[in-house]
């Protein structure tokens, strides 16, 4: 895997994260990762 093909599994894979957290505000539900580490940190 070359660096641009990284690159741009990186920034899916963020843009997939800010989605599920953006879907989860609007539906006031957590996902699954997210409330099992609700301790530890608040996004």
């Amino acid at each position: 895997m070359n660096i641009s093909e990284m690159t741009i599994s990186i920034k899916l894979a963020i843009y997939e994260f800010s989605h599920k957290l953006l879907n989860s505000k609007l539906h006031k539900n957590k996902p699954d990762f997210l409330t099992k580490n609700n301790n530890k940190s608040q996004f």
